[in-house]
């Protein structure tokens, strides 16, 4: 399905009439593929306001010439998402589906997608919270956390949070 070269073709002014005259040749031919093959019909149908009649949306198998899929994998691409949480990643490293697929079918069904790469609590949050946690001991909350101390000793100068000295608690007394 490679592009052809052709003459200049003069249409007298209804490309469509053309078209159709030679429909077996684009017969179930999505529109981007059609534009791949026969880019000055195409462009024509274009300009003369005709490219609708001509492909319309209804068509069985789209550009790729794929199928669309059934209701029962739409069903199950749904059900992913309830499985991974909303997770489009994980939930196609589980099915055999692409991550632009399974964004598709869950936009449509209207469902809450998670952003990639931010976590529902910002990286500041969990880093004060753990302040309190440790008792205001960075190297603990290094220790206990994903997080370097110098990070840690940054936000909580930036929140004006006392910090521990290191060495011996106080505390503890010979």
């Amino acid at each position: 399905m490679g592009k052809l070269r052709r003459k200049r073709r003069n249409y007298h002014g209804n490309p469509l009439a053309y078209f159709k005259e030679h429909e077996n040749e684009n017969e179930y031919i999505g529109r981007r593929a059609f534009a791949l093959k026969d880019c000055g019909l195409y462009r024509s149908l274009l300009r003369a306001g005709q490219l609708e009649k001509a492909i319309g949306e209804d068509l069985r198998i789209n550009s790729k010439g794929k199928e669309p899929l059934s209701n029962d994998k739409i069903t199950i691409l749904v059900n992913l998402y309830s499985i991974h949480n909303g997770n489009a990643c994980k939930a196609a490293k589980d099915s055999r589906y692409c991550v632009p697929t399974l964004l598709k079918y869950w936009r449509e069904r209207e469902l809450e997608i998670r952003k990639r790469g931010r976590p529902e609590q910002s990286p500041d949050d969990v880093i004060v919270s753990l302040y309190e946690l440790h008792n205001g001991n960075a190297n603990q909350a290094s220790k206990n956390s994903n997080y370097c101390i110098v990070t840690i000793i940054r936000h909580w100068r930036r929140k004006k949070l006392k910090i521990r000295k290191r060495g011996r608690p106080r505390d503890a007394e010979n």
